[in-house]
């Protein structure tokens, strides 16, 4: 690889307003619009736009050139907005004191409202994304007709003690767009990190709004492409904190898609090694979603809070993890030993962690803890491609409902098309893995801390045997059937169950091959695993009748 390098896919639509031209003031008082720009202050390149002093009115402009504004899927508008320094003047947030505006005409528009004096403690740039698509309007003003033409600034100053001079309200760097960043390349002794990506992106003469350093943590927002489809990446960081921002225009409802914030590893050849990351979403709507598309993933004691869903693969490798309040897990077959997942956002008899692959969980989900959330909910879903039979080992469950077939039970099980026996073997488990069956036919059992007697079968010269062969344990004190297997062909079939005491069986064995049937006994199921070696007898023109 190369050097790291970074990428946007953000269209321009202005970004040094040094004339007033394609300006237009709203809420009257069209004096006050600088003719060439605003050079006192700025946060791109050397201008940006602003308004003279008012009090007691609403009041703003808004850019009105180069439209309409096609915004992509999951995209926004995006707009860096200032009130300052005299934030206490503005009205609060509920009542619009700093507003956003987009519309179709400088009459036709929609105001959406992102602070005030109770959220603008201090004079700050703001990058402001909208997507009006997505968002639902605080205010409208004429009858917008859903085309993206005009993007401006608004100040609700609602008592007569706001600033008489200086010009407070600024509007800087106007963009639209998926809102991107790619994190490209990256070598050994100069890996991709999170520093170098907001030197870059954060430059004043770029000021692409994704992420920003800010006393000691790093304001995240937008779509975050660790590598893309031509260019891989490798990047590797440690011991940071980094918040998604709580987008405009409300924590409940964020004027953007829900799946605005995200991070993505794309690229078969990137390499992403994270160590005491921290990630915290501030809003609640787009809280920010994590996705392993392709390439190596290794987390270690990185903690994820209050965010969305999380997408991996078998490659993704998350050790010693905490998800606090996030969403959905889909884990492939990844490895999440030791990890947490506390309090989980998902919806009654959804499932906090997805496991739909044909591969058993052990060694994989061991020392793991799950605690229940607002909602009664599963710990983990087998889905329909799962295996059957699966260990769980040293998981700790808290909070769920110990009783089987409820909303709140541990584990859920898919329907996997037609009626399966499940054994779920539970080891060194702490709370009772009850469990929830989606298809009425299927059966399962819970083994606690199992032992397991493998029995393998051979011939006379002591090589497993590879046709059909049945194999049957009998309880010697009543001849029930403790357990059978039909049609094992690699020669070695397993049983394990829960010791209570010491059992005495013997075993049938039968192979449809040419060897003679074979009964051994004793066999004592004991507190231990244990491999018991049967060897048929090849007999010559012997057959099953």
């Amino acid at each position: 690889m190369v050097a790291p390098s970074w990428t946007t896919d953000l269209t321009d639509i202005i970004l040094e307003p040094n004339t007033s031209s394609g300006w237009s003031a709203l809420g009257g008082g069209a004096s006050g619009l600088p003719s060439g720009g605003e050079t006192d202050f700025f946060i791109q390149g050397t201008v940006c736009m602003s308004k003279g002093a008012w009090t007691n009115a609403t009041k703003g402009f808004m850019y009105t050139g180069g439209g309409p504004w096609t915004i992509p899927t999951d995209g926004v508008l995006l707009g860096w907005m200032l009130y300052g320094p005299a934030t206490g003047s503005l009205d609060t947030k509920a009542n619009g004191g700093l507003r956003a505006v987009i519309g179709s005409s400088s009459t036709a528009y929609y105001s959406y409202y992102i602070g005030g004096k109770d959220t603008l403690t201090f004079e700050t740039w703001i990058p402001v994304g909208i997507d009006a698509n997505n968002a639902t309007a605080d205010a409208t003003t004429g009858s917008p007709s859903g085309t993206e033409s005009v993007f401006g600034v608004v100040a609700n100053l609602p008592t007569t003690s706001g600033p008489t001079k200086g010009n407070p309200l600024g509007m800087d760097a106007l963009r639209y767009g998926r809102h991107t960043i790619e994190y490209l390349n990256g070598e050994t002794a100069d890996y991709q990190t999170f520093a170098k990506g907001e030197a870059y992106a954060n430059d004043s003469t770029r000021r692409w709004g994704n992420i920003e350093f800010n006393k000691g943590t790093y304001l995240i927002q937008g779509f975050h492409s660790l590598g893309a489809a031509g260019t891989a990446a490798d990047f590797r960081d440690s011991n940071k904190v980094i918040f998604w921002r709580a987008c405009a225009h409300n924590l409940t409802d964020d004027a953007v898609s829900a799946a605005y914030n995200r991070i993505e590893i794309i690229n078969a050849s990137t390499n992403v090694d994270w160590d005491n990351i921290t990630f915290s979403a501030l809003g609640t709507r787009a809280r920010g979603r994590l996705v392993h598309t392709a390439g190596t993933f290794d987390a270690v004691n990185c903690s994820f809070i209050d965010m969305d869903t999380f997408s991996l693969l078998a490659a993704s490798v998350m050790t010693g993890c905490t998800f606090r309040r996030t969403n959905a897990i889909t884990a492939p077959g990844s490895t999440l030993t030791g990890s947490k997942v506390l309090e989980p956002t998902v919806a009654a008899d959804a499932s906090a962690l997805v496991w739909n692959v044909a591969t058993d969980p052990d060694g994989l989900l061991d020392d793991m803890e799950f605690t229940t959330g607002a909602t009664a909910h599963h710990a983990i879903n087998l889905g329909a491609s799962s295996l059957t039979t699966v260990t769980l080992r040293g998981l700790t469950f808290t909070g769920f409902d110990a009783a089987d077939a409820a909303n709140g039970s541990v584990v859920l099980l898919s329907d996997q098309g037609s009626d399966k026996v499940w054994t779920i073997n539970a080891v060194n488990v702490t709370g009772t893995v009850s469990v929830k069956k989606t298809r009425a036919g299927d059966t399962f059992s819970v083994v606690a801390d199992p032992r397991t007697l493998t029995i393998e079968v051979r011939d006379e010269a002591g090589t497993l045997i590879t046709d059909s062969t049945e194999v049957t344990l009998v309880k010697t004190s009543d001849t029930s059937i403790l357990w059978e297997e039909d049609n094992i062909t690699d020669g070695i079939t397993a049983y394990a169950y829960t010791y209570g005491t010491d059992v005495a069986c013997y075993v049938n064995v039968l192979s449809v091959a040419n060897y003679v049937p074979k009964t051994v006994e004793p066999v004592t199921l004991i507190n231990a695993d244990q491999t018991l070696v049967v060897q048929l007898a090849n007999e010559r023109n012997y057959s099953n009748p």
